[in-house]
């Protein structure tokens, strides 16, 4: 689905607030995304794709929105620039068989939940503005079941206990970035970890199984230094995570 011209052109989303809470053993999440669209836009559209949503608010007050399921499309009224922040509830579930979005996939003796957003499948985890040529930071906050790693673009900030045994996780805001370069991995992992002067690379690894990326994660280190000496361009995060996943629809994605 393409959003139209005008509907991009006239309001920018520069930051997503994203909150998920995620069921590991179903694959369903709940999800609150907060964001300040600028621009005169008196109508935003977003795409979201096989998710259901459950109100939407601008500027603290509730507001009518149309679900387009079939074109993977949500629209409402806001206020334009300044007239306050917008906020989406809304659920979604893993679709089986499907490796795109936030899928389940084998790993080791369990399985693992990830993400595959290109091109179009961030979507389909939250409401959003799923096009490469609009860039956003993305600040996330996961809560999930306690005894179990949530990997992201940027590196945890933090971990806090939450009511009915679930842990938050906290991440700082990413770069300004396409919804498509969006990752999310939770699961139970082992590691092989190298440093390469500011920046750790891991591989991760289904548990037991961290020795074997041992050489990825010394190769891997050497060709960002050599990349970030030939282009001249500091690798603008502090880490690179390779992750091994077993079920995916592509030979590699660039999150």
């Amino acid at each position: 689905m393409v959003v139209p011209s005008a509907a991009r052109t006239v309001s920018e989303i520069p930051e997503y607030r994203l909150r998920l809470e995620v069921d590991f053993d179903t694959g369903a999440w709940d999800g609150h995304v907060t964001f300040d669209p600028t621009g005169p836009a008196r109508t935003l559209d977003l795409n979201a794709d096989g998710l259901t949503i459950r109100s939407v608010t601008a500027g603290g007050r509730p507001v009518p929105f149309e679900y387009r399921a079939t074109e993977g499309r949500l629209s409402f009224p806001v206020a334009g620039d300044g007239g306050g922040p917008v906020s989406i509830e809304f659920s979604g579930a893993v679709q089986p068989g499907q490796l795109i979005g936030l899928y389940r996939c084998r790993h080791g003796d369990g399985h693992l939940l990830t993400t595959q957003c290109e091109p179009v499948g961030a979507r389909r985890i939250f409401p959003c503005v799923d096009r490469p040529d609009q860039k956003a930071r993305i600040h996330l906050q996961v809560r999930t079941g306690a005894g179990l790693e949530v990997i992201s673009n940027t590196p945890e900030a933090s971990t806090t206990p939450a009511e009915g045994g679930w842990i938050d996780h906290g991440f700082p805001p990413t770069p300004p970035m396409a919804a498509y370069l969006f990752y999310l991995g939770i699961g139970r992992f082992d590691r092989a970890e190298e440093r390469g002067g500011r920046v750790a690379v891991r591989v991760l690894t289904a548990p037991g199984r961290g020795r074997s990326g041992g050489f990825a994660a010394g190769a891997a280190r050497r060709i960002l230094e050599g990349f970030e000496e030939y282009f001249g361009i500091p690798y603008p995060l502090p880490k690179l995570d390779l992750l091994a996943v077993a079920d995916h629809a592509f030979g590699a994605m660039e999150n």
